[in-house]
């Protein structure tokens, strides 16, 4: 019975003659349209099998074909709009890229323009990072954990590394700063308490194996109450004392003053780069992806010594970045350098956007999509969005959501997510809420359109 019902099933030629297999055939190799069908024939036997009422015809094969490949074809990071309200959500991509900054054809990635001769693909971003951190020197490395990898490698393997037992930090991905210290082949010093260390804790901890002093900012949590350590103004004059450089690893690579955002208080601001310079900080490692809002990478600035030693080092082949990241990175510290209109980075202009615009637009979502579905239950309500990615850690900022009250928030949820665009909101208390702060500008339209088409918005 099972084999009669069986030979129903079309045979591959079949699928592929139909105006889908065609149109499959012209789009993709055949080897591959092949296979697709036959795995589709292959779903179906098993279906039959386990008591399937109707053999699927060929146009209903070419299309599970068709689904198919196009999933495969299109299986790279596609664009999402982030209505969570967290700026730098890891899982969209951290900081939101600035417009402009692919480029197409060839490029002068590693080449001197001059004489023709193999260049160092440094040499693209180091004046730029020079001038935005007053720093002699520059390197890039592929991300931030792989630039204290390899500053603490370079610069202290088989010595001692002094850190205070309130910074050695886990961040996400179960990455642990002691782990990394580690795996450069040094040996980690601890020094002070959780929550109070002093300037002569690393001096009575210094040994003549002491070669490198690390200053973590830690990301993700903030510690308050009874708490006490050394500035990197400090912790300079201890290194310069013991003679070994200081390493700070500032995380987020902020490039501005984070203060002038959501009131914070002067202990709550993000640590700025060029400030750590200053303070005489000999390397200082951060971010590419978070405040500074442009691609995932591991910055390195600071003394030219320190950063010659890195650049020469066999692991700064294993850890450099290709021409994508060099041009995107490119392109977001130009934003830097500006004032016009094509100053700051979309990731800045998010922290900074204005309440009460977001109010207005939140109200204008609304007012739009209930024009077209009255019975839609909208609201818009006070909310507070997030910088994300250990940023700022524990600072909400003033926003505004368009809240939709439904009986199934989670399948809602789920079909904004698998739209395209994707949409993604938050889910709490029975509404599927979209943060306007993190909404970019352009998007709305989007919006509005993604929130019109789904039938679920109406009652029952």
């Amino acid at each position: 019975m099972d084999a009669n019902r069986l030979q129903h099933l079309p045979p591959v030629n079949e699928v592929l003659g139909t105006p889908a297999g065609r149109e499959l055939l012209g789009r993709f190799r055949r080897e591959f349209v092949v296979r697709a069908v036959r795995e589709a024939l292959q779903e179906a036997r098993e279906a039959l099998l386990a008591g399937g009422e109707a053999a699927p015809g060929p146009d209903e094969l070419a299309a599970a074909a068709q689904a198919r490949l196009s999933a495969i074809a299109g299986s790279g990071p596609r664009r999402v709009i982030n209505a969570t309200g967290v700026i730098l959500h890891t899982g969209l991509g951290r900081a939101p890229m600035p417009a402009g900054w692919v480029r197409t054809g060839y490029c002068d990635v590693e080449i001197d323009r001059a004489t023709g001769e193999r260049g160092s693909r440094q040499d693209h971003l180091r004046e730029p990072l020079r001038w935005l951190s007053g720093a002699e020197d520059a390197l890039v490395v592929n991300n931030n954990a792989a630039a204290t990898l390899l500053a603490v490698d370079t610069l202290a393997r088989g010595g001692e590394v002094i850190v205070a037992r309130g910074q050695l930090v886990e961040i996400g991905g179960s990455f642990r700063m002691p782990d990394v210290i580690e795996a450069s082949g040094a040996r980690l010093v601890e020094v002070g308490t959780t929550n109070k260390v002093r300037a002569q804790d690393y001096l009575r901890a210094a040994t003549e194996r002491t070669a490198l002093i690390l200053q973590v900012h830690p990301s993700n949590f903030r510690l308050v109450g009874f708490t006490e350590a050394p500035d990197t103004g400090e912790l300079a004059q201890v290194a310069e004392e013991l003679r070994v450089p200081l390493v700070y690893d500032v995380g987020s690579g902020c490039l501005f003053d984070t203060q002038s955002i959501a009131g914070l208080e002067a202990e709550e601001r993000e640590p700025v780069v060029a400030e750590a310079v200053e303070a005489g900080a000999d390397v200082v490692c951060f971010s590419g992806d978070k405040l500074l809002g442009g691609p995932q990478a591991g910055i390195l600035v600071g003394k030219r010594g320190y950063i010659g030693a890195m650049a020469r080092s066999p692991l700064a082949r294993a850890l450099r970045v290709d021409k994508m990241v060099l041009g995107a990175l490119g392109h977001c510290l130009e934003a830097h350098l500006r004032c016009d209109e094509g100053g700051q980075p979309p990731a800045e202009r998010l922290l900074r956007r204005d309440a009460e615009r977001l109010r207005e637009r939140a109200e204008a979502l609304c007012a739009k999509v209930r024009a077209a579905l009255p019975e839609a239950r909208l609201s818009v309500e006070p909310g507070l969005a997030a910088p994300g990615s250990g940023s700022l850690p524990a600072t909400g900022l003033p926003s505004w959501r368009v809240a939709l009250s439904t009986d199934r928030p989670e399948a809602v949820a789920r079909a904004l997510r698998e739209g395209e665009p994707g949409v993604f909101p938050l889910v709490r208390e029975g509404a599927v809420l979209l943060d306007m702060r993190t909404v970019l500008d352009g998007e709305w339209e989007e919006l509005a359109q993604a929130l019109m088409n789904l039938a679920r918005l109406r009652p029952g």
